[in-house]
């Protein structure tokens, strides 16, 4: 997985897979309990449109998924963080590079 694939996960869905629920939603707003602090009025949300994700309570502080893991593990590396997100979604973005085709001979 590269840090591309990582953004396009869903956060709401990376959170539900970490067991963290939503303690409300507003159309295309989720509130949770942030889930790298603690506190007792919730005050991170996720866009579902925008896939992004702010905390009010840790100076407006948001980003994708990666970011939330770098938050939720601090001092772990990206790679590390890429591999994490892997084990969390059972996402497996190996690509394979493909052996390139041999051209036909034509045959005169």
């Amino acid at each position: 997985m590269n840090i591309k694939q990582a953004s396009e996960l869903s956060i709401i869905g990376f959170l539900e897979k970490l067991g963290i629920k939503p303690s409300k939603i507003s159309g295309d707003s989720y509130f949770y309990h942030s889930p790298y602090r603690k506190e007792n009025t919730p005050s991170f949300k996720v866009s579902a449109s925008k896939n992004l994700w702010i905390d009010f309570g840790d100076n407006n502080y948001g980003g994708k998924v990666l970011d939330l893991v770098m938050k939720l593990k601090p001092g772990i590396s990206v790679s590390d963080a890429l591999h994490y997100i892997e084990d969390i979604t059972g996402n497996s973005f190996s690509f394979h590079p493909q052996e390139p085709m041999e051209k036909e001979q034509d045959p005169k």
